[in-house]
């Protein structure tokens, strides 16, 4: 009888912990069941299509989705590094592809695009990225018969996207930076300028002490010192809400990330497992060095010969929108716009989609026909050696606007 008890009392928590993770593994597979359900194309027309393509003699994930194939081309290129969003993106960009052929690309090193493993050691870089991306675009044309393209860069994807416009307008109808990045450096100097602002503005002795405490930017080569003054920094963000603006804290922040991977249709447990997992001395680490001296002013310059508008949160304090603005007001292009998301941060794709959308529309018409380039006055100005500056010093408030600079709310 005695051995009978505890025969049962060893084999109950495991039953109980069958039990709980067969439930879990249930409820997963239904939520998956039902966004998958969701997500399905029906259209005639529609496109939808996810597999490996050669970019830089690497395999490379890339999915293209689209109610209607003849839809302009909308590339998004994620932020991190390393922050791939094809097993995500179910969770924003639907409404999209009513308007867009919609493609996502794990860059290299990430996400699906892990694959060759240590094949892929001493490629990823911000150099090689950026001719993937154009290697991607020049695949894409071949495939749909499209010969442009809006690109379109969140965060990271920013530097990228940027580097793109700058080499190789003749493929993109617009460039489209939401939370554009200023600087590898400079990003997150402006991000601790910003939060000690709003310390001394709100009266948080403590959140403008540990600004202070922080103290300047350490060199960006050393990655690992890097990286963990980018964590004193970001640490506060939460607070602030500046990084999603309707959250209620870093958990709030974390438990939703995981749920939109949890009842991903796409995603395996496999998948969940590497994402979480990245092989930083192999992928991150050699990355993040790479960019360590980027700046947008001194390595792209300020003339682009491609539609540049840029989309930021009001609130956003990972990418400053007020950052962003004044950069945008020092460029010179056929067409310059600054959107603002008024109850967003940086995470707005989630924030506010139907803006988000609204936003996105704005830029159709270029693919279309409909809002043609002109050639814009800066450009004879520059040619005749007259070049208007704006001040890149941070403004008084987080949110300001540089004089000068039409900043327009999201329809």
């Amino acid at each position: 009888m005695l051995r009978f008890v505890l025969r049962y009392l060893v084999l109950l928590p495991v039953l109980l912990l069958a039990v709980a993770v067969g439930s879990v593994l249930g409820v997963r597979a239904f939520l998956q069941s039902a966004n998958s359900a969701d997500a399905r194309i029906v259209s005639p027309r529609g496109i939808n299509e996810a597999g490996y393509v050669q970019l830089g003699g690497a395999r490379q994930w890339v999915t293209i989705r689209g109610q209607d194939r003849r839809q302009p081309i909308l590339v998004y290129l994620h932020g991190g590094p390393g922050g791939t969003t094809s097993d995500l993106a179910y969770s924003f960009q639907r409404p999209w592809e009513d308007y867009f052929t919609v493609v996502q690309w794990d860059q290299r090193g990430f996400g699906r695009s892990a694959i060759d493993g240590e094949a892929l050691r001493g490629t990823i870089t911000k150099t090689q990225l950026v001719d993937d991306a154009i290697a991607l675009i020049e695949h894409l044309r071949r495939r749909t018969g499209q010969q442009k393209v809006i690109l379109l860069g969140h965060s990271w994807g920013t530097v990228l996207g940027a580097e793109v416009a700058k080499r190789r307008p003749d493929l993109l109808y617009a460039y489209v930076g939401f939370g554009q990045l200023t600087g590898w450096k400079r990003n997150m100097e402006e991000t601790r300028a910003a939060l000690a602002e709003i310390g001394r503005t709100t009266g948080n002795a403590a959140l403008v002490k540990a600004m202070a405490d922080a103290g300047p930017a350490p060199d960006a080569h050393d990655t690992e010192a890097f990286s963990a003054w980018i964590a004193k920094i970001q640490t506060h963000l939460s607070a602030a809400r500046g990084s999603w603006y309707n959250s209620a804290g870093a958990k709030d922040i974390a438990s939703r990330m995981l749920m939109t991977a949890f009842a991903s249709p796409t995603l395996s447990l496999r998948g969940m497992w590497r994402m979480l997992n990245t092989d930083a001395e192999l992928a991150l680490d050699p990355l993040m060095a790479s960019v360590a001296d980027w700046d947008f002013r001194e390595t792209l310059g300020r003339d682009f010969d491609v539609p540049m508008i840029f989309v930021s949160g009001r609130h956003d304090l990972q990418t400053p929108m007020a950052a962003a603005a004044r950069l945008a007001a020092e460029l010179c292009a056929p067409h310059t716009e600054m959107i603002v998301i008024e109850n967003s941060a940086h995470f707005l794709v989630t924030e506010e989609p139907g803006r988000v959308l609204g936003a996105l529309l704005k830029v159709r018409p270029f693919a279309e026909g409909a809002a043609p380039a002109a050639e814009p006055e800066c450009k004879a100005e520059t040619a005749r050696g007259r070049h208007l500056t704006v001040p890149a010093s941070p403004p008084s408030s987080p949110s300001a606007a540089p004089r000068g600079l039409s900043v327009r709310p999201a329809a």
